[in-house]
């Protein structure tokens, strides 16, 4: 029946039995085991882990809503959108900023994307200084700007959004700057502000 609401129930997921069961210990061997290969522990990750844990829990706090027109009750539970993890609340946020976008930020005009990454071997600097991740994006934009500059011979400033990642597609360290939204409109600011 359409528009019946159905709970996700999230701990019926595999991450969501992972992270329940086995999250504490990893916290305890985590020092031990992992930071010299992965870099220090981030509190962020276990506020958003343990932020996971209760989305979409109704223990954790729900909404009643009620149809003015029927009188029609439901209950909606609380969502905590944790920064990414949580699939059902990422999917969500990503949906919506996409949309964000497209209605309010982005002129009527081709976009191109560009993604810039560094050698394996200088990524191990942004496992312990997490703050060169800006630095990359602003290295990102400088070059863009230049090669504008190189190509057209004047002072050129690009429309960019960028954001920056990083992690790889095995869940490894890999900073990059751009996937999957780093995008430059097909033109730029002249002088004039003029595009």
């Amino acid at each position: 029946m359409a528009g019946v609401y159905r709970p996700r129930h999230p701990e019926r997921t595999v991450l969501y039995r992972e992270l329940f069961h086995h999250f504490d210990r990893f916290l305890t061997e985590y020092e031990s085991r992992f930071e010299r290969e992965y870099g220090f522990f981030r509190r962020i990750v276990k506020e958003v882990v343990e932020r996971y844990l209760d989305c979409g829990n109704p223990r954790c706090g729900f909404g009643r809503i009620r149809c003015p027109d029927c009188g029609e009750e439901r209950f909606v539970m609380f969502s905590f959108r944790t920064r990414g993890f949580c699939p059902s609340c990422h999917a969500k946020r990503l949906e919506e900023w996409g949309e964000w976008m497209r209605e309010t930020l982005l002129l009527d005009l081709p976009h191109r994307q560009v993604v810039f990454t560094i050698p394996k071997m200088l990524r191990v600097f942004f496992k312990y200084k997490r703050r060169l991740l800006g630095d990359l994006c602003r290295c990102a934009l400088w070059s863009l700007t230049y090669y504008f500059e190189v190509v057209t011979g004047s002072a050129l400033t690009p429309a960019i959004i960028a954001a920056i990642k990083t992690f790889g597609d095995r869940i490894n360290l890999h900073p990059l700057c751009g996937a999957p939204h780093n995008t430059w409109v097909n033109g730029w600011v002249g002088g004039q502000g003029d595009m």
